[in-house]
């Protein structure tokens, strides 16, 4: 048929004795696939021949599509007949233009007409989706063939290079042993098929669903055939810029009323190409991908500007974190000043409750040494002082004797004066007392514990509640007093990998305060609770056994008392009991 319509229209051409204005001159591209001269080419030409007899159709066959251009530029066409592809080329570098579109017989929207379709062998297990046909051996018609250029547009998902879909690929040029025998043969793993040959394969019996099956199928609305690609326009008839405006009607028109062929084809209004023109640009074929300045961008315009948004984002990120940064550095800074500020402060009152300690401890062993030194002390003075007497009375002449036992009486006095001086020194003025906030005491010494040196692997559960209780004390022994129960009970959890002290304040029914310190130490047994405040008791290698003695003295000089209960899991609960006062804060 192809043959027949090459030598034909020279033959009509020469026995024709008209001007240009009634010659009409088509060119095409060379192409392998028959059925584009069988069910397009052929068929249309004896229509228009048979339909308007006075004018003469010429036709020229391109073996590319560069020479066809250059007979476009030397205005040696009056229409083209090719892919939609080649028509959107040519729209695009000729200001060309579409007047029709070929309308396959299963198809409902001209633009939606052509896609192809992959197929496989239905043993192959191996082969379900489209996401399995990498690294496989493809058969294709032809890599000039449009439907080989929309398979393409799925393989390049799964490859980054074509040349590399390329290597795994085999193209039969439309001979035997063509994409089905090489398919059914084991020779390939995947077929390309142009939508629809599926059908008619199986309408010629020379394909079985039983044997083939197709990888990917989609379903459309406007295509009723079998396929795996996205649809575009099928082939398109076009005219140039420099076309006569009454041949372009008049070949449009005819096209259009141009009844289906025998096979069903038929001409439909021409659609918009773009599609096509991205695909192939997508695809970086030539002539369709020319990288100039202007296709580079338009190419790639998109990936500009999301790269500007990217790095101006960058650029505020940038900027709100350094600023973040600053300020964070900044508070950074204040802390880090409050904490050596709150440092200084808890070392000083660690100071000063030291001091208080130690004098608390001096007292106490003044206390003692008195206590114990004083009877056998006056035991001496009324030895001596009896002595005195008898040397008085019964030895009067002899005068050693009677030195000695004065001597005696009056070192005994000496001693008395010493101690009695030494209990002085060690006693403290009365300190002052005022109003304060219990609450806010205990809060601040569980403060400066933790940021003391033996406290920051304490934790503490404070339940003070929410009313504020006041009482009338001296606010560095409040604090000595609690502080030295903390420190008992973090002494007593050494052993213990977590470290609790738990922290009740509350108003007994009778209006006293109580405040419950416990711990979770292991080790105390209920008969050391009464000792517990008895100078000079401790369970602890380097301890005194003064800590609860001071806690006891400070709290009786409050008018409170201390009691002492042991938890469930043998730790230890120390009660605080203080009278409360009703008035203002003074502290």
């Amino acid at each position: 048929m192809r043959l027949i319509l090459m030598i034909s229209v020279p033959l009509f051409a020469g026995l024709a004795h008209a001007s240009n204005n009634n010659t009409i001159t088509i060119g095409t591209v060379r192409t392998l696939d028959t059925s584009f001269y069988i069910h397009t080419f052929g068929p249309t030409l004896l229509n228009l021949r048979s339909k308007h007899p006075d004018l003469i159709f010429k036709t020229r066959e391109f073996k590319d599509y560069d020479s066809m251009v250059l007979a476009a530029e030397n205005n040696e066409l009056d229409f083209f007949m090719t892919s939609a592809g080649m028509a959107a080329y040519l729209e695009r570098i000729e200001k060309a233009r579409a007047i029709a579109t070929r309308t396959h017989p299963r198809a409902t929207i001209p633009r939606e007409s052509v896609g192809a379709a992959f197929i496989s062998r239905s043993d192959r297990n191996d082969i379900r989706t489209l996401a399995d046909l990498k690294g496989k051996k493809i058969a294709a018609y032809s890599d000039e063939g449009f439907d080989w250029y929309l398979a393409l547009n799925e393989l390049v998902r799964l490859y980054s290079d074509i040349k590399e879909i390329e290597k795994h690929t085999v193209f039969t040029n439309h001979e035997f042993p063509d994409v089905i025998a090489r398919v059914a043969n084991g020779d390939v793993d995947i077929g390309i098929l142009s939508a629809c040959e599926v059908e008619d394969l199986l309408k010629n019996e020379s394909f079985s669903s039983k044997d083939f099956k197709v990888i990917g199928p989609r379903k459309s609305a406007s295509l009723k055939c079998l396929h795996s690609t996205d649809l575009y326009p099928g082939i398109v008839v076009g005219a140039f810029a420099h076309t006569d405006p009454n041949k372009a009607k008049l070949l449009a028109s005819s096209l259009l009323s141009m009844p289906p062929s025998r096979d069903a084809y038929s001409w439909s209004i021409a659609n918009n190409y773009q599609d096509i023109e991205s695909l192939f640009r997508k695809l970086k074929i030539k002539p369709f991908y020319n990288p100039t300045l202007e296709s580079v961008w338009d190419e790639y315009k998109n990936f500009v500007y999301a790269a500007i948004v990217l790095i101006i984002l960058f650029i505020i990120h940038y900027l709100r974190t350094e600023q973040l940064v600053r300020i964070r550095t900044e508070q950074l800074r204040t802390e880090i000043q409050k904490k050596v500020q709150l440092q200084k402060e808890a070392s000083a009152v660690r100071d000063k409750l030291n001091r208080a300690e130690r004098s608390g401890i001096i007292s106490q062993l003044s206390s003692i040494v008195a206590h114990e030194v004083n009877q056998p002390l006056e035991a001496i003075i009324n030895y001596s002082a009896c002595l005195s007497k008898y040397v008085e009375n019964n030895y009067r002449e002899d005068k050693t004797a009677s030195e000695i036992s004065n001597r005696v009486a009056d070192s005994a006095a000496r001693v008395a004066a010493i101690i009695d001086k030494v209990r002085s020194y060690a006693k403290k003025k009365e300190s002052e007392k005022i109003v304060l906030s219990l609450t806010q005491t205990l809060k601040t010494t569980i403060n400066e514990f933790q940021h003391a040196d033996y406290g920051t692997d304490i934790k503490f559960e404070p339940d003070l509640g929410n009313k504020e209780i006041l009482v009338e004390a001296e606010p560095l022994e409040l604090k000595l007093l609690f502080s030295n129960l903390f420190r008992n009970a973090k002494e007593a959890m050494e052993s213990e990998e977590e470290k609790v002290i738990s922290v009740m304040l509350r108003q007994t029914p009778d209006g006293k305060a109580e405040i419950r310190i416990s711990d979770r130490g292991r080790g105390l047994q209920e008969s050391d609770l009464p000792k517990l405040t008895l100078p000079l008791f401790t369970r602890k290698p380097q301890g005194t056994g003064l800590g609860l003695s001071i806690c006891r003295q400070i709290a009786e000089s409050h008018g409170g008392h201390l009691e002492f209960e042991k938890t469930a899991e043998n730790g230890l609960i120390v009660k605080v009991f203080l009278p409360t006062v009703k008035g203002n804060i003074n502290a």
